[in-house]
């Protein structure tokens, strides 16, 4: 059997792969298959738009995604999530790559149960109420 048809069984609801660095898009695509998920951490992974692009498709109760301290999720990856019904919280602190606003406001708009998108710029962590805004500072 194969593991994203294993991990399809799976009646996951949250998972934590914080600081598990080896974890590649091959592991992340077959987390995606967990439909179950509503929290998923994957602060550190060297995963890529490819993994957040699945996770986006297929893990449609995904309601927490923290990408903290990524270093190759781009805003491709997050305008995947665009349209997404129950993602209400996205962490993309400390990224590599940046996420232009236009990407962060497109996905604030497009998705109508978010709550906050949390950046980082600077030194300082902004936490963005969607609804409230509509942009980020």
């Amino acid at each position: 059997m194969s593991m994203t048809k294993h991990l399809r069984r799976w009646k996951l609801s949250r998972l934590s792969l914080a600081t598990c660095i080896r974890v590649t898009d091959v592991g992340g695509v077959a987390i995606s298959a967990i439909g179950t998920l509503k929290k998923l951490i994957l602060l550190g992974p060297k995963v890529t738009d490819t993994t957040i692009v699945a996770l986006a498709k297929n893990c449609l109760k995904l309601e927490k995604l923290d990408l903290s301290y990524n270093e190759f999720v781009t805003g491709v990856g997050v305008r995947a999530f665009m349209g997404h019904k129950r993602l209400r919280v996205l962490d993309l602190q400390y990224i590599l790559n940046p996420v232009s606003e236009s990407d962060l406001e497109d996905l604030a708009s497009a998705c109508p149960s978010l709550k906050s998108i949390l950046v980082e710029r600077g030194r300082q962590v902004v936490a963005s109420c969607v609804k409230c805004e509509k942009a980020l500072l």
